[in-house]
């Protein structure tokens, strides 16, 4: 009778230091690595890296006209996580703000061009020398700088709700 309850217990325990949690940028990078890196060479090319994005066009893309609309792209998210919860408006918010990231020129439609544009943006941060192939050691800068920028924003959240 009192084991029952020990599950829930554990739970609300461990959530406060779950809460705070930092992921370890080692570990994310060479995950990272090890998703991307079809050819098993230790590094990522640019068209390795840009391949899950364009993966993910395709998918928001579901009447293959090549451009993404604002309900497909709603649509998509609505069907995909339709288990997670029964408002029907839950995810309005995260796709407009998704869209806006990507629609550039303002035309409420998003092409592979424009949907690509952040992922190769994002390459050409992370690929520090310049040689438009990713190093290990480049992606564990990336994930370590992420790491740092998620506890700083952790940090200061935490400072403007003490006030």
């Amino acid at each position: 009778m009192k084991l029952r309850f020990f599950p829930l217990v554990c739970c609300l325990c461990a959530a406060p230091m779950m809460a705070h949690a930092v992921y370890d940028p080692i570990k994310r990078a060479h995950k990272a690595l090890e998703q991307m890196d079809k050819n098993h060479n230790g590094s990522v090319s640019e068209q390795e890296y840009l391949r899950p994005a364009n993966i993910r066009f395709n998918r928001f893309d579901t009447n293959k006209d090549s451009r993404i609309a604002r309900q497909e792209l709603y649509d998509y998210w609505k069907n995909k996580r339709k288990n997670l919860t029964s408002n029907v408006n839950a995810w309005e918010g995260p796709t407009n703000n998704h869209f806006k990231k990507h629609d550039k020129n303002k035309d409420d439609v998003v092409t592979r061009k424009e949907y690509l544009e952040r992922s190769q943006l994002k390459f050409d941060g992370m690929d520090l020398d310049h040689n438009s192939i990713l190093s290990a050691e480049e992606i564990r800068a990336y994930w370590t700088k992420r790491s740092e920028e998620a506890e700083a924003y952790r940090t200061n959240k935490g400072d403007s709700h003490s006030n």
